[in-house]
């Protein structure tokens, strides 16, 4: 487990990263260096951390994009890349806040799913109900 003098910590495990991203000022997404696809970014945003990537992303190719163009997320092309970009964020504090301002924006505004669902059954729902309303009288 980290400790006090843990500097980098890789963790690879399923169900208890929400702890590590809440901490993490910093995330590298897996999966996007070696060619399986990435890993979803979105809670490790929506719990406060800035993220690097690799460039393959194809199993969130939309929500990448979107980060990417927003500056919501950085894509690093190796590993090299990426401790310099960790290294930048680590001293610039304030681009990071902007980073992770930017990515809780553009996942916020690709969210909603659910409710845009529901609002579009709703009419066949109404009707369904209004059915078995008729049905039962």
């Amino acid at each position: 487990m980290p400790d006090a003098d843990t500097d980098v910590y890789v963790a690879d495990t399923l169900g208890e990263l929400g702890l590590i991203y809440r901490l993490a000022p910093i995330v590298f997404v897996g999966g996007s260096f070696a060619s399986h696809g990435g890993q979803n970014p979105i809670e490790p945003i929506k719990l406060g951390a800035a993220i690097l990537h690799g460039p393959h992303v194809w199993n969130f190719a939309e929500i990448y994009a979107a980060l990417d163009k927003a500056h919501g997320a950085e894509q690093v092309a190796d590993v090299g890349k990426l401790a310099v970009r960790v290294g930048a964020w680590l001293k610039d504090v304030d681009e990071r806040a902007k980073v992770v301002a930017a990515a809780r924006e553009t996942v916020t505004t690709l969210g909603g799913a659910l409710e845009r669902t529901l609002a579009a059954l709703e009419p066949y729902l109404m009707q369904i109900r209004l059915e078995r309303r008729g049905g039962d009288a």
